[in-house]
């Protein structure tokens, strides 16, 4: 969008019907500020008989396509708003991506990008497709699993959706952490996280007794600015046992 354009209203009649859903998206990233590696893995399901499936994509480097393991770029058409994958298998499919993207260089702040030595995501409303091509849009939920690998120097924390399943220390002083969110969300929900952060950490007692511990994590130097945060989240929490 222009600097002085007017923002574009979109309906529900401008949606077409979902042909195929994805129900499962594993994303690997290897962070780098200026050229970051997406890998994603999606099982992907085909709602009625169609073959072919446009995915959004904006600002991002396409290195590879695969479909049940084989090589598929020859069938993918680049188109404005991203790309068309032609002559799929009209059942359930496996779709691999690769590509890059630039954070540093992306100063929409839509997807990922690079701010205060910071790794940040922002997906709402339509920023995905600035991460990977996908069915940014949001009627299509999917169940989220990430793999963060980033230089622990530079950026020990990482965080995305979810539970933290693993996390290990790699070659070359890099390590990983990997995020698993077992709720069905639409793409515009989807968080990563990764930098030298500070943690402060509660915990809340549920009505049943059980104790549950509360993370925020914050720039440094900002800890004692979260007691209103931690305090709301306490809040919110108890309210919806209520």
């Amino acid at each position: 969008m222009l600097k002085n354009e007017a923002p574009r209203i979109k309906y529900l009649t401008d949606y077409e019907k979902l042909s195929h859903r994805i129900e499962n998206v594993y994303l690997t990233f290897d962070l780098n500020e200026e050229k970051t590696h997406v890998h994603s893995k999606m099982e992907v399901q085909a709602l009625y008989d169609k073959s072919e499936l446009f995915l959004n994509g904006e600002e991002i480097e396409l290195v590879a396509v695969r479909v049940n393991g084989e090589d598929f770029l020859s069938n993918v058409e680049k188109v404005e708003e991203g790309i068309i994958l032609k002559g799929l298998p009209k059942k359930s499919f496996t779709l691999e991506i690769e590509n890059y993207n630039n954070p540093k260089a992306n100063t929409a702040l839509d997807g990922l990008y690079f701010s205060s030595e910071i790794f940040c995501s922002q997906n709402e409303p339509e920023g995905f497709r600035r991460i990977t091509y996908f069915l940014d849009r949001p009627d299509n939920l999917s169940i989220f699993t990430t793999k963060v690998i980033a230089q622990k120097d530079k950026y020990p924390v990482l965080l995305s959706n979810g539970n933290l399943l693993e996390k290990d220390d790699l070659e070359n002083g890099k390590h990983y952490a990997v995020w698993n969110d077992p709720f069905y969300k639409p793409a515009y929900l989807y968080a990563l996280v990764a930098g030298d952060l500070a943690l402060v950490e509660d915990k809340y007692t549920t009505s049943s007794g059980r104790e549950v511990k509360l993370e925020i994590y914050v720039d440094k130097g900002n800890e004692s600015k979260c007691d209103h945060a931690m305090k709301s989240l306490k809040n919110s929490m108890k309210w919806d046992e209520e």
